[in-house]
């Protein structure tokens, strides 16, 4: 399994989520009973522990992307 895989299938906390997405802890937890059964941040819950994947998340970074990159000049 290559890295890429790896990172893909990795699951993160709550607090690594948060800190991903520069919100709060509180956030995620309103958003999971908020906007139940469909919150903005998707989540795996295992028993009592909730766990975000890594490129669920980072799924919503760039769905929240506004505007283009400006392309490079070719020479």
């Amino acid at each position: 399994m290559n890295r890429e895989t790896k990172d893909n299938l990795r699951l993160l906390s709550e607090a690594e989520t948060a800190a991903l997405l520069g919100c709060s802890r509180a956030w995620l937890q309103r958003d999971r009973c908020i906007n139940a059964p469909h919150p903005k941040v998707p989540f795996i819950r295992i028993s009592r522990s909730i766990k975000y994947k890594l490129s669920d998340v980072e799924a919503v970074i760039n769905s929240s992307r506004i505007g283009e990159l400006p392309n490079k000049k070719e020479k």
